[in-house]
């Protein structure tokens, strides 16, 4: 999964985050998201094999200048 791209700040590795969850609530993503060392504007967290449903999507990003954003969105597995 990415977070959404902001082209003005590269994101820290220490406070950014994804999780993902299903509508029940349940984390699915038990790995620690990462940024990536060549494009600090993109950040990922690996999922395991997913069942059909509504899935949630949270990431909170963190500029080494202190700057922070966050947001959350929805996908559907069928």
């Amino acid at each position: 999964m990415k977070s959404p791209s902001n082209s003005a700040k590269d994101w820290s590795r220490t406070f950014s985050s994804i999780i993902v969850t299903t509508d029940a609530g349940t984390q699915v993503s038990k790995e620690k998201s990462s940024v990536d060392a060549n494009d600090k504007k993109h950040m990922s967290v690996a999922l395991p094999p997913l069942d059909p449903g509504v899935y949630t999507v949270q990431w909170k990003a963190f500029a080494a200048n202190g700057h922070h954003t966050q947001g959350h969105y929805n996908f559907t597995v069928k």
